[in-house]
């Protein structure tokens, strides 16, 4: 991921490029173990991207900064802004169906297996749990 950071083009070609940019710059500070720092690159990422904008990558972020963060009051809300997220990807399962291109195989299924992971261990922690909403389907 570094090298992939370091041939990245200085200049910015717009929107795209500095999400691009925050992308790499997370997930190699979230390979390096730094997830604080990660956060705080997919946060950035976060706020260029269009709402439909899977976020998993954050959802990743928050977990591992969650993991390692000392303040429990702190790391209780970045599990719980994790969790929230992740109901957000679960309920809305069309966003993946139609853009399938851009997903590999599985992907729903596997966030849906982390997401129920995920939230038994929250109720095991007692925090807030969190259900997808349901879902309306189309005959």
């Amino acid at each position: 991921m570094q090298t992939i950071g370091v041939s990245l083009p200085r200049e910015s070609f717009g929107r795209l490029s500095d999400i691009a940019r925050s992308h790499v710059r997370g997930e190699s500070l979230l390979v390096s173990g730094q997830p604080i720092e990660a956060v705080k690159e997919f946060e950035n990422a976060e706020l260029l991207e269009t709402s439909l904008a899977d976020k998993e990558y954050l959802v990743r972020g928050l977990f591992a900064a969650a993991a390692r963060n000392p303040d429990r009051k702190r790391a209780k809300q970045q599990r719980e802004k994790a969790l929230r997220l992740y109901t957000t990807i679960v309920s809305k399962p069309g966003v993946v169906w139609e853009w399938a291109q851009q997903y590999p195989p599985g992907y729903l299924a596997e966030i849906k297996r982390s997401f129920s992971e995920e939230n038994s261990r929250a109720t095991q922690d007692e925090t807030t749990v969190h259900q997808p909403e349901p879902q309306i389907t189309r005959r």
